[in-house]
């Protein structure tokens, strides 16, 4: 239920969809999500109580974001966002702030001069009413601008219709011709310039380098937080995909770090203790008397559930604790992205089962057509913390998407929070019982060999890109077919590729953690029984794409990301897809 001026989203689509810098639209009008700085102002106090304790995902997190250039020496910290039953407020009342966005520009949709498709597109100065019939019922104007480097602004109509001309007019005749806004044609009622919507589309204008969402609320009318930009923006509908394209990191629970010492280390303030304890002992030996200032510096700072169990292991020796410890926060034992992924394929394939990790024994799937023995593992219980660390603007010129990252650093100590959220859900494990197909005799693996494109950000493409497609390709199409089998949509499904660092083997996760019943009533691990069947409606919708001859055509060159795939194939919702719907061929499992 909604009420005046209040907006209820979960905690999910506040990572998916809605974090900050996206346009939301409400019964309300279009609104902004600022920074998290602005958006939980006056409740910022509170970020601490809803820290997501993930030492591995912190650690990636930090390795990610230092590999792209947009992290020094910071530290960073996982929050998920405050519901107003957490915080027992009234479901009436606030808790992040929005902005109206666009403001500047305004439409009258009612009939103008007896014309029912003729609008009024006009200058919100002084008055959101209609200059020519003074409705006060009137909406912000549907497009926006947008630049590669994540910029947004509204639209300068002015600019767009006279090229910097001067004309004395204050709204313009907006006349629709078809059914989107797309369809219209623009129009001066002073000078009679007239233009349509896709001719000021295909205009180019200089980038304004704005971020209204980093401005304070009260001046997002007033575009105060420009960055010099060399880009150009483009004309896009306020609602399209391209807006707000959010950059999100999923890791899983993993085995080892599944035990309640972990936990316990992880906290923040034990981490801080231990540090401190440590430099205060310098070079003096780690015996009982130093066990007991550990032990009497915790209790002043931490719950007592914590001290006991960390009491647990000092009893038995401290070394124990802190070679536990040191391997928690030690950063050789993960040098690379790659290091983070192998560990999960290292414990789905070694399958220790614990609280939030639980696999059962395999299903032997036979040799179908090209796809070898396979085994498939049912993963009953699995735990993913899921962070969004920034979004990306897709403007329609060349050149690659600049993310904009959404850390904040929340207490001025130089440490940035990135919201998430953590959820359990269900798997199913694919991996080769066996040798993976020999790909060096197809015609598509030597198309792929070269790409080098985006090894950085998916680390397992270094290895070897073409079982790496191989196995994304299929991928896609079993997510599909089990989707019919399972119950529920495709887009409730996630995946994750693996391959190992001789590049020799691989894996397949497909799994679900979805809010609400999905992903918890089983109906993901019952399609192991039924996965000969599955596989094999797979391998057909490989074969065979009703866009053919046309999608089958086409090869893997340097400037594409894909080889043969398509909407009518292989691509799958963007909820779905890790890797954007890029790394997908059917000639690379066809071997055609």
């Amino acid at each position: 239920m909604q009420f005046p001026n209040v907006y209820h989203i979960r905690g999910s689509q506040f990572v998916f969809f809605n974090g900050p810098g996206s346009i939301i639209e409400t019964a309300y009008g279009p609104r902004l999500i600022p920074a998290l700085n602005t958006g939980l102002r006056g409740r910022l106090q509170i970020i601490k109580k809803y820290e997501i304790e993930d030492t591995r995902l912190q650690k990636f997190l930090k390795l990610y974001l230092a590999k792209l250039g947009y992290l020094k020496e910071n530290n960073v910290r996982i929050f998920s966002l405050p519901t107003n039953a957490s915080e027992k407020i009234p479901a009436t009342s606030p808790l992040y702030s929005t902005a109206e966005f666009p403001r500047e520009w305004r439409l009258c949709t009612k009939s103008h001069n007896s014309n029912s498709h003729l609008h009024i597109l006009f200058k919100a100065i002084d008055s959101k009413n209609c200059p020519v019939c003074k409705n006060s019922e009137t909406s912000p104007a549907p497009f926006v601008a947008i630049c590669n480097n994540g910029h947004l602004d509204e639209v300068n109509f002015d600019w767009l219709m006279h090229q910097g001309k001067k004309c004395k007019t204050n709204y313009y005749y907006f006349e629709v011709t078809g059914s989107s806004p797309l369809d219209a044609k623009i129009k001066c009622p002073s000078c009679d310039v007239e233009k349509n919507v896709d001719e000021i589309i295909k205009m180019k204008t200089k980038c304004t380098g704005r971020l209204p969402e980093k401005e304070p609320l009260s001046k997002i009318s007033h575009g105060k937080h420009k960055e010099n930009c060399d880009e150009e923006m483009s004309i896009v509908r306020r609602r399209s995909l391209a807006v707000y394209q959010p950059e999100i990191l999923v890791l899983l629970t993993l085995p080892k770090y599944d035990r309640p010492i972990v936990k316990v280390l992880m906290n923040s303030t034990v981490k801080t203790t231990i540090d401190t304890w440590r430099v205060m002992l310098g070079n003096s030996e780690y015996n009982d008397e130093a066990a007991k200032k550990l032990l009497s510096s915790l209790r002043k700072n931490v719950k007592q559930e914590y001290v006991n169990e960390i009491e647990k292991f000092i009893n038995g020796g401290i070394n124990e604790l802190l070679t536990i410890y040191d391997s928690l926060y030690n950063p050789q034992q993960t040098e690379s992205l790659y290091d983070f992924i192998f560990e999960e394929f290292e414990a789905l394939i070694n399958k220790n089962n614990t609280e939030n990790f639980k696999m059962l024994d395999p299903k032997i799937v036979p040799q179908q057509d090209k796809i070898p023995s396979l085994l498939v593992y049912p993963i009953e219980v699995l735990r993913t913390v899921t962070v969004q660390i920034g979004y990306k603007r897709i403007a329609y010129h060349y050149g690659e998407p600049k993310m904009q990252p959404i850390g904040e650093d929340i207490y001025s100590d130089g440490t940035l929070w990135f919201p998430g959220f953590e959820n359990k859900g269900e798997g199913i494990f694919i991996t080769f019982n066996g040798n993976p197909p020999d790909l060096s005799k197809y015609h598509a693996y030597s198309l792929w060999e070269s790409e080098e494109s985006t090894k950085q950000k998916w680390p397992q493409m270094e290895k070897n890109p073409q079982l790496f497609t191989w196995l994304h390709t299929l991928s896609h199409s079993l997510i599909t077919t089990i989707s019919l089998y399972a119950g529920y949509s495709s887009a409730s499904i996630r995946e994750r590729i693996y391959v190992n660092k001789d590049g020799n083997k691989g894996g397949i996760l497909i799994y679900t953690t979805s809010f609400g019943t999905d992903g918890s009533l089983g109906g993901l691990i019952e399609t192991v029984n039924n996965f000969d069947k599955i596989l094999d409606q797979a391998i057909r919708r490989i074969k065979i794409c009703s866009n053919d001859p046309l999608c089958k055509e086409i090869q893997k060159t340097n400037d594409r990301k894909n080889g043969a795939a398509c909407y009518s194939c292989l691509f799958i919702s963007e909820t779905s897809c890790e890797y954007n719907n890029t790394f997908l061929d059917r000639h690379m499992i066809l071997g055609d």
